[in-house]
């Protein structure tokens, strides 16, 4: 009756190919098997194990200063605007790069704040990461974009404390 039930909300035609494809107990299994425990899972994840994060977040403009050049109507609209994209785009690169990201662990234990064994084991940083594992976890905890419309770009740090979000992003803002 369960299966009929989820069928009933279906078109004419998927119950009856559902019907014709397969029996009412194999239904039932797949409904078990690609819904339920996965759900059951997530459930359980989220309510013991989960360790909840806070994100700090900035915006900020990049502006370029070249009044080497006196400006013509044209180059106003294209030259400064590309250079102004371009630099845009390298400080976006920078604040996700090693540089930054070894700046930051001077000032932050970085590795003892994200490797802390009381957290979640799909948050947590490894005991003994690599460079390039360091690196993966700094750009999963940072993200910046870049608006091209407005060209803001956009920095969002996460961590377990609002303290430590709040101190890695005024280290990338500096």
């Amino acid at each position: 009756t369960e299966a009929n039930s989820a069928l009933n909300g279906a078109t004419p035609f998927f119950q009856k190919m559902m019907r014709i494809a397969l029996p009412k107990s194999k239904r039932f299994s797949l409904l078990l098997i690609f819904v339920y425990i996965p759900t059951a899972f997530l459930f359980c994840y989220l309510m013991f194990f989960f360790s909840p994060m806070y994100v700090s977040e900035s915006c900020f403009a990049v502006r370029t200063s070249d009044s080497s050049e006196i400006p013509s109507v044209a180059g106003l609209f294209f030259q400064n605007a590309g250079s102004t994209t371009l630099d845009a785009h390298i400080v976006q690169n920078h604040i996700t790069s090693m540089d930054r990201l070894e700046k930051c662990g001077r000032i932050v234990d970085s590795k003892g704040h994200f490797g802390d064994k009381g957290k979640d084991v799909y948050s947590r940083l490894k005991s003994d990461p690599t460079k390039e594992e360091l690196l993966t976890d700094w750009q999963w905890v940072v993200s910046a974009t870049f608006n091209l419309d407005k060209g803001i770009i956009s920095v969002a740090v996460k961590a377990y404390t609002p303290e430590t979000a709040k101190t890695i992003n005024d280290v990338i803002l500096s």
